[in-house]
């Protein structure tokens, strides 16, 4: 997919590298535990999915590919300018495989909970408060970068379509009709090897 790099969401504000080097060692300890961050990402993601019903499992699949592409943007990713040309375009391929682009801010309040969750007493007003201004900063180029995704033909896979049309019944052939057989013209009968006519004598053509 071929993007503008320079395109980025006008009315995003950076974090400050103070909340950056924070959220940092945050994800750093989520990649430490990734049983225990699986965990609870599925379950807050499951817990917020729009309308309470449950996503479907490519849904939760494409969520949790998302959030975790996000939390190994952070720790790896130093220079913001690169974090935001990832989150637009390997992160927006991911996004756009969600079957919905409004699931890109459910995703994202999921990763922050699910941050909450793993840190237990450690989370804080403070802690709180970073991922907010991390929050605010990540959906929009997320969403944007999905956008041009689905543009250039990436998305969720297309559902399989199932028939609702009932099967043919079954093919009944009618019962022969009543008399003689037509195959027997004139009433002719092979017995024996002898063709005989009605009475049962001997036919002689």
């Amino acid at each position: 997919m071929v993007m503008d790099p320079s395109i980025a969401p006008p009315w995003t504000l950076r974090p400050d590298p103070a909340t950056l080097a924070s959220t940092r060692r945050m994800c750093s300890r989520l990649l430490q535990q990734p049983d225990l961050f699986a965990t609870a990402f599925q379950d807050n993601f499951r817990a917020s999915a729009p309308g309470g019903m449950p996503p479907q499992p490519s849904t939760c699949e494409a969520a949790a590919q998302l959030a975790e592409s996000v939390v190994g943007s952070i720790v790896h990713e130093t220079d913001p300018d690169q974090l935001e040309s990832f989150w637009t375009s390997t992160g927006g391929v991911r996004a756009a495989h969600l079957p919905s682009l409004d699931l890109i801010t459910t995703v994202v309040r999921s990763l922050v909970r699910s941050v909450r969750d793993v840190l237990g007493d450690e989370w804080s007003s403070a802690t709180g408060s970073e991922w907010a201004a991390m929050q605010l900063w990540i959906v929009p180029h997320l969403t944007t970068g999905a956008g041009y995704a689905r543009a250039a033909g990436y998305g969720p896979p297309a559902p399989v379509e199932t028939s609702t049309t009932a099967p043919p019944p079954d093919r009944t052939w009618p019962a022969a009709p009543d008399g003689p057989d037509p195959a027997s013209r004139h009433d002719r009968k092979r017995r024996g090897g002898v063709r005989r006519d009605a009475d049962g004598d001997a036919w002689v053509p």
